[in-house]
């Protein structure tokens, strides 16, 4: 049977490039096609659940299972929109950015419902220096859907990096409008601060973000940049100190993320990197890890035993 029938609710990654590779992961569902879809691009109720599996792997936080839940889906010509899409969600996820955007990109011009929803896009061309082209997608997302706050911060960061600070600080205004605690954002308008020679305004930013996000090492080397600045250099020195231990640590992180999904993959290895968030303090990262952990590993005595842990507090 083809379908005919409403679209499945579709995953929208934005892992919105403020820092480095080791930053929060942010997964957001959005109803994008909440409506009949053209009949070009048909779907048996087995690829459906196919592609409706791989959008639960991107809500567990198990990106590195999309290529294989897709399967033949991924070598169809054309591949449907909705497949390019969540495929290409789960490569920005990866790190692989290239095909991100050759996916997301596609998917985009099949069908402009998923414009909206696009921001990876835009960050994976940040990712690759591509500065023009990521303000180019952010403004097609703005111009069609500007509530959307984290395109507000894509084209802000953008201009950032190519020091064009008037319109950065606008668009990160507006960002932060929207959404006052987007910390991605403030870590941006810390940094803008201190391009401008405002450090005291820089620091009450900056300290915004650690304070609610421990594992960010690049917030933590800045804060102590700006404490050094100050004069306050005992400070500094201590930040300083807690940034080459986040830093250390989110290496870590990245090496064991390269070791997911593939054979080295196993409870114990998902195990290791929620203690190290909980080593950083980052209890929020850990909840999420360990989700996606039990998500694979359900049941497993070692995760569950973290789980009640964690759900203690502890």
């Amino acid at each position: 049977m083809l379908r005919t029938k409403l679209a499945p609710i579709l995953t929208c990654i934005a892992l919105v490039g403020a820092c480095s590779d080791s930053e929060v992961t942010e997964v957001h569902t959005s109803p994008v096609l909440e409506g009949r879809l053209p009949d070009a691009f048909p779907l048996s109720e087995r690829e459906l659940a196919q592609l409706n599996q791989a959008n639960q792997a991107m809500l567990a936080g198990l990106p590195e299972q999309v290529h294989r839940v897709l399967g033949e889906l991924l070598t169809r010509d054309p591949i449907p929109p909705e497949v390019q899409f969540v495929a290409g969600s789960a490569a920005y996820e990866l790190h692989q950015y290239g095909e991100a955007i050759d996916r997301i990109g596609d998917a985009v011009r099949s069908e402009a419902v998923y414009l909206s929803n696009s921001s990876a896009l835009g960050f994976a061309h940040l990712k690759l220096g591509d500065f023009d082209a990521a303000r180019t997608a952010f403004g097609r997302i703005v111009e069609v859907a500007p509530q959307k706050h984290k395109a507000h911060y894509g084209l802000g960061l953008a201009a950032l990096s190519v020091d064009e600070l008037e319109d950065a600080r606008r668009s990160l205004l507006e960002a932060l409008r929207l959404a006052p605690d987007y910390l991605k954002a403030r870590f941006a308008l810390a940094r803008l601060l201190n391009a401008e020679g405002r450090p005291e305004e820089a620091l009450d930013e900056v300290t915004f973000v650690v304070d609610r996000w421990p594992s960010h090492d690049e917030a933590l080397y800045l804060r102590g940049r700006l404490l050094m600045t100050l004069g306050r250099e005992e400070e500094a020195e201590r930040m300083f100190a807690r940034h080459e231990l986040v830093y250390a640590a989110n290496e870590s992180l990245g090496g064991i993320a390269g070791r997911l999904g593939t054979s080295l993959d196993s409870p114990e290895l998902r195990l290791q990197m929620v203690e190290l968030y909980l080593s950083l303090e980052d209890v929020h990262e850990a909840r999420r890890s360990l989700s996606a952990a039990l998500s694979l590993y359900p049941g497993h005595p070692l995760l569950e035993r973290a789980r009640v842990r964690l759900a203690g507090g502890g």
